[in-house]
């Protein structure tokens, strides 16, 4: 400690070591000045005497210095009066390297936030979901040999809650919109109605309140809402008395049992509030398939055992209820894989990308230090005739390296904040899961300082090889500069080749992307997106139970806007075209025999009201639209499309 205390008063030091030599010299003059020499010939005479007090104070300062860190600042000292004689190389380099830190650093944060951060949930790895598999023939032929995962029955989740060894605790959920009202300004929220066992498996004790019991999510059970914490900050006003309260969710009195803190949620189940979902056994909608199911494994049950398990369960199902569940198998994904999906190969690909742009970049600073030190040639030999040493040399040349990439590191930070600026604004298209936790932290940062380090030995260490092998002698005898040596041509030409042939991947890839991407904004999509508006509006179940009642209301919603001026028609539809949510059910034509449930071919289907094919700009091959007759006391029809009549009708 006393050394490194030393350290940082070394200028004081050698003033203090520079006034004890002057003192011994002068000390030794008037020893041979009363000796009877004169004073001038004492003073030579007492400097011969003493020594070289260069030497010596080089000498004495080793004793207490750090040496290695006073050469390496003495080295930064000349690398930066270097590189601020040629502001043009250093503005180029730098601004190369920050491209190329800058696009991984950005790339980074990225995969970092959505696959390499464990989940925000005590014993993440043990949390899993299942789900249903259809029979094999149901599979389309996109899916390849993936298994298509199918939301879970009501009645088969209960069996698999009952029967199965392997878990700890199962649960099951499902996502609808559901309107509040009663605080602030009535809005629509995602809601996720959840079973009792939904948090203990999570793990994450709420920030007020309590969540709801195995007691209370049953039948006829208490109305209970659990709050998001962004939801009770921009309804609630962070109101820590707001438990005990009553809010209305679709017109019905829900109390507020508890508030879950910041970060918890599911990214592919996100959710504002939670209710009880109250699975009620022998009901008709036990057939449905609609459920998601999230379970936590017994300590040391590993995800084959487990599949093993639900298996074996599976199996016994479609023997006791072949009419619903023949064919149909079950799955085990552990939560991680549900929460990253299919993002994992993209980011990969993608970090793969930026990675090969930082070794152009590289590539490209090498050749400039190569080309800038050819014309060094003279300075790099009056250094070795001074005394310099070949690793000297080169050492110095690192540290000027090693400038060049922090500075274009810095920049290459400010780059990422601006890229990361962009993502976020791009978020809705890419789609990614996990995304708030996207930002330039500690560990982005100490990769970027990896990168600046790594970039450093990647483009410096060639070139000051290179260099350092320079024939000095003949260069000090040439008196100006020459070409560069054989080995410094070589290294330059096999840059060139390395940059030329990753620079031709990248090329490659970007064309391959920006076809796929012209493909997909000149896709005919079959029905026209310009000039129509849209907009979404829930029916509360209490008030508008009867189907009547919510026809009739609707109607008048439709006819209102249909007398609008410069509304040419309106319509309804269950679901917006592309936006990923769609129904489904089972059909079979009504002139050949009944198959099982289970086995019954599956349709996507859509409900819609008249007009709807004419404000999409959808043909009718056949037949005719919907119209005014067509209402609940009518016979039922439908209309299908021209790949649903060659498939099933030839």
């Amino acid at each position: 400690m006393s050394r490194l205390g030393r350290f940082f008063r070394r200028g004081q030091l050698d003033q203090e070591l520079a006034g004890e030599i002057a003192a011994h010299i002068e000390e030794k003059t008037d020893e041979l000045v009363e000796a009877g020499m004169s004073r001038e010939e004492a003073l030579l005479a007492a400097r011969a005497h003493f020594g070289n007090r260069t030497a010596i104070l080089e000498q004495s300062r080793e004793v207490w210095s750090f040496r290695t860190v006073e050469s390496f600042l003495r080295d930064l000292r000349i690398a930066a009066r270097g590189l601020r004689r040629t502001p043009l190389f250093t503005a180029v380099a730098c601004a190369t390297l920050a491209l190329g830190i800058g696009a991984n650093a950005a790339i980074f944060s990225l995969v970092d936030a959505v696959l390499l951060r464990p989940l925000p949930f005590p014993q993440a790895d043990r949390i899993v979901m299942l789900w249903e598999h259809p029979p094999k023939r149901d599979v389309t032929s996109d899916l390849g040999a993936r298994k298509q995962q199918n939301p879970a029955s009501p009645v088969n989740f209960l069996e698999w809650r009952d029967k199965t060894v392997s878990f700890e605790a199962m649960a099951a959920m499902v996502t609808i919109p559901m309107g509040i009202s009663g605080f602030g300004q009535p809005r629509e929220v995602a809601a996720v109605q959840v079973s009792a066992a939904f948090f203990p498996i999570l793990g994450v004790r709420p920030l007020l309140g309590r969540t709801f019991n195995e007691s209370e999510d049953v039948p006829d059970g208490p109305n209970l809402v659990i709050l998001s914490y962004s939801l009770w900050r921009q309804q609630f006003g962070g109101d820590a008395s707001v438990i005990g309260r009553r809010v209305s969710l679709w017109d019905e009195p829900y109390t507020i049992l508890g508030v879950m803190p910041g970060g918890f949620d599911l990214a592919f189940a996100h959710a504002e509030v939670w209710i009880p979902i109250r699975i009620v056994r022998g009901t008709r909608s036990d057939e449905g398939r609609y459920l998601s199911v999230i379970a936590k494994l017994k300590p040391g049950v590993s995800i084959p055992q487990a599949q093993a398990d639900l298996d074996g369960v599976a199996r016994q199902i479609a023997v006791e209820r072949p009419m619903q569940s023949e064919g149909w198998t079950a799955g085990v994904l552990s939560l991680y894989q549900q929460t990253t999906g299919d993002v994992r190969t993209l980011l990969v690909v993608l970090f793969g990308a930026v990675t090969m742009v930082l070794l152009i970049a590289a590539g490209n600073v090498a050749n400039l230090l190569l080309m800038r030190g050819a014309g060094r040639r003279r300075e790099l030999s009056l250094r070795a005739a001074l005394g310099a040493s070949r690793a000297r040399i080169a050492l110095q040349l690192l540290v000027e390296s090693l400038l060049l990439s922090a500075a274009g590191g810095l920049l290459g930070i400010a780059l990422a904040f601006l890229g990361l600026r962009a993502i976020a604004a791009s978020l809705p298209a890419l789609g990614l899961p996990r995304m708030d936790g996207v930002h330039v932290d500690a560990r982005v940062l100490l990769f970027s300082v990896a990168l600046c380090l790594g970039s450093t030995f990647l483009f410096g260490l060639a070139p000051a090889l290179a260099l350092s092998r320079t024939d000095f002698d003949d260069a000090l005898k040439q008196g100006g500069v020459r070409a560069a040596s054989g080995g410094g041509r070589r290294i330059r030409g096999l840059l060139v080749i390395g940059e030329v042939a990753v620079s031709l991947v990248l090329l490659i890839g970007a064309g391959l992307l920006t076809r796929s991407f012209l493909n997909q904004i000149n896709v005919t999509r079959g029905f026209r997106t310009g000039h129509i508006l849209t907009m979404r509006l829930f029916f509360a179940p209490v008030r508008y139970h009867e189907n009547q009642r919510r026809a009739a209301y609707w109607n008048e919603i439709l006819a209102r806007i249909r007398a609008l001026p410069g509304v040419e028609a309106a319509s309804s539809a269950q679901f917006l075209p592309m936006v990923g949510e769609v129904s489904g059910s089972g059909f079979r034509r009504m002139d050949r025999p009944e198959p099982p449930p289970a086995l019954q071919t599956n349709a996507d289907y859509m409900i819609v009201s008249p007009q709807y094919f004419v404000i999409m700009g959808i043909p009718l091959v056949a037949g005719r639209d919907f119209d005014e007759h067509d209402t609940l006391t009518t016979e039922p029809g439908i209309i299908v499309n021209r790949a649903f009549v060659r498939k099933f009708f030839r």
